[in-house]
């Protein structure tokens, strides 16, 4: 037998977030030489016997000022771009990038990282204009025929000319990859609340698309993500694995699905996403929407497992509370439980309580009535109806049924609806 307890916050709030960029530098270990005169050439030293190559080779190309570094330059022409057409690629991404425009050298995150380089020769590099490009081995011997690239410190960096241009190239060879740059979310944003019947499914097109793999495609694994998992609500991604080639587009399904015990309440789903190596990749999580709602309830529903539970907010006044009762005060294994909660106005006057009034429930344990809780289950309901007005000395229902699995120590399920 156990007994559970049950606290009960109520209260509104405002959420507001703060949007905060930041950069983290990167100091690159460069050894210092004297300045020369840039000249461009366009017939470059022949670089590739200088240059060990390893398994996998990229690129980094960024727009600069004419004479803004002390490399030599390399004129190329379209006929260049004949033999690597990766290289007029990289130089018209960069223009793009320095124009400002989006998801072509980076994707928004808030978070970017510049390299700076003590020596004159090679500028710092923003990743917002740094534009990123694999090659494979004979593009890049092709590229070492082409342009001039030498190496300063650990670096291999030349200039380039083009149409009166100037871009520095920086070429990367190495026997691991970098962490790709992948980015997911929804083909068209949802913007509304979608009404779902029980056992109709509805689908969302979610789009997954790469800038720089760093020599290799992209594998990721696609997941949803309901935040209240005894709604009734199932979903799924079809399909779950993706593997995407570099600077490519791939669509997968977020498939929603009512079950024919859905309960009542609206439920935000949305999607998350790992690299298949279990390496890190920002920019996949999607949570906060589709919302879905079922029937005609007013409630936002969330709820969580876990050692979890404390909330904080202004105390209500002494006349406005919520009190909470279970048709009983201790449960066999499997009995299900009906809990309801109810407003009380003990003041002689009308309140009415706004849009926006949250409630939290908290299934907890406590040895002999002392000691740290150990949290079991959490609701967290935001309502979003119309304010609900209180009558002098009123005691208004609020009810929603639990239907709570119990085993010897933990509440598995807990089904209801508002």
């Amino acid at each position: 037998m156990k007994t559970l307890h049950y606290s009960i916050i109520t209260g509104s709030g405002i959420s507001v977030v703060l949007a905060i960029g930041i950069y983290l530098m990167v100091f690159s270990s460069v050894v210092f030489s004297a300045g020369v005169n840039p000249s461009c050439s366009s017939a470059p030293n022949i670089s590739r016997d200088e240059i060990v190559l390893k398994k996998i080779s990229w690129i980094s190309v960024t727009e600069i000022e004419k004479n803004q570094t002390s490399l030599d330059c390399t004129t190329v022409t379209s006929e260049t771009f004949l033999h690597i057409p990766k290289l007029e690629h990289a130089l018209s991404g960069a223009d793009q990038c320095m124009q400002g425009e989006d998801g072509v050298c980076s994707f928004a995150s808030g978070f970017g990282t510049v390299m700076i380089s003590p020596s004159s020769r090679v500028i710092p590099v923003d990743d917002h204009t740094n534009y990123r490009l694999s090659l494979t081995q004979d593009e890049t011997y092709f590229l070492l025929g082409n342009v001039n690239l030498e190496h300063v410190g650990n670096l291999i960096a030349g200039d380039v000319n083009y149409d009166g241009k100037y871009y520095q190239v920086l070429l990367y060879t190495g026997d691991t990859p970098n962490l790709p740059q992948v980015n997911t979310n929804f083909a068209v944003e949802p913007v509304s609340t979608d009404d779902l019947s029980a056992g109709k499914s509805v689908n969302y097109t979610i789009t997954v698309k790469t800038l720089a793999t760093f020599g290799v495609p992209v594998s990721v694994v696609l997941y949803p993500v309901i935040n209240a998992q005894d709604s009734g609500v199932t979903a799924k991604i079809i399909p779950d694995l993706l593997s995407i080639p570099e600077r490519d587009t791939v669509n997968a399904t977020l498939v929603i699905t009512a079950g024919p015990e859905a309960q009542n309440g609206t439920y935000e789903i949305g999607f998350d996403g790992k690299l298949q190596d279990g390496g890190f990749s920002g920019g996949m999580r999607q949570t906060n929407c589709p919302c879905i709602r079922i029937g005609d309830s007013d409630w936002t529903i969330r709820t969580n497992y876990g050692d979890s539970g404390s909330w904080g907010g202004k105390s209500p006044p002494s006349w406005l509370r919520v009190e909470t009762t279970t048709d009983k005060n201790v449960y066999h294994t499997g009995e299900s439980i009906e809990v309801k909660n109810f407003i009380i106005n003990d003041s002689p006057n009308v309140v009415t309580l706004e849009s926006n009034a949250r409630l939290f429930v908290t299934v907890y344990n406590q040895v002999n009535g002392t000691g740290a809780h150990r949290y079991f289950y959490g609701i967290d309901a935001l309502y979003d109806g119309k304010p609900i007005t209180l009558a002098p000395h009123s005691k208004t229902i609020r009810k929603f049924i639990k239907k709570l699995i119990v085993d010897q120590n933990v509440a598995r399920s807990l089904k209801f609806k508002f």
